[in-house]
């Protein structure tokens, strides 16, 4: 009877181990799972919508005049690279505008007055927030601001005017992976003589290798020597 009894305890007590392993192992589980929930509410519904090491490619004009009239302009391509290093901060102190430095096709550094450290893009997902943060934090510095918020983009409008100077900004970005689609600058100085200055850039496709050219090319040139052929043996109606 008291082998019986001494293995009844026995089996209790590892039946009980047992289930505090089983609890244990449940509750990881549910820690693993519920981080990326804790990730997501720490940003408050914001994201990076890109991947690190992927390049976007974008068109800039710079225009100069006086008076009125243009006095030079300036157009010319880069890229930049996206790397990991980009922060949203709980909360949102700051506007999150992720910024890079651009580059010419040939990998040399676009120097002043060229863009410098470009703000490129915004975090994706939840736009009613950009939208709250960027109107309390500029609200003050700028006469007029509108947000532009449609379908497929998003961003903002501005306007600062004195008796010497009006500026006007616009950006907007793709919902889609939240890099700039279009920026345009204007500012204008009210003295003797009037000058101002225009920035517009929009972003564009990557350029195609040199192969790619060629080949597009030399299939046009044939192209045009097939039809040719074709319509030079083709017989004459008489």
């Amino acid at each position: 009877m008291i082998k019986i009894s001494q293995n009844l305890v026995f089996g209790r007590k590892f039946d009980s181990q047992a289930s505090r392993n089983k609890q244990l192992v449940a509750l990881w589980f549910l820690f693993i799972l519920s981080i990326p929930i804790l990730a997501d509410s720490q940003n408050q519904g914001l994201t990076w919508g890109f991947d690190t090491g992927k390049k976007f490619y974008f068109q800039e004009t710079d225009t100069r005049y006086r008076n009125e009239s243009i006095v030079g302009s300036l157009s010319f391509r880069y890229y930049i690279v996206t790397n990991d290093n980009y922060t949203i901060t709980d909360p949102l102190t700051l506007f999150p505008l992720a910024k890079e430095k651009a580059y010419f096709y040939n990998g040399s550094l676009v120097p002043p007055p060229g863009p410098g450290y470009f703000g490129f893009a915004v975090p994706i997902g939840n736009w009613d927030l950009l939208e709250t943060v960027f109107i309390s934090l500029y609200s003050i510095y700028y006469d007029e601001i509108s947000i532009i918020d449609e379908e497929t983009k998003w961003g903002f409008q501005t306007s600062r005017n004195s008796t010497e100077l009006e500026e006007f900004r616009r950006y907007v970005f793709s919902k889609t992976d939240g890099v700039l689609l279009s920026l345009q600058l204007e500012r204008t100085t009210f003295v003797n003589p009037t000058t101002g200055s225009g920035t517009h850039i929009d972003r564009i496709n990557a350029p195609l290798p040199i192969n790619s050219i060629l080949l597009v090319a030399y299939s046009s040139i044939i192209l045009i020597v097939l039809v040719g052929v074709y319509f030079s043996r083709k017989p004459r109606v008489k």
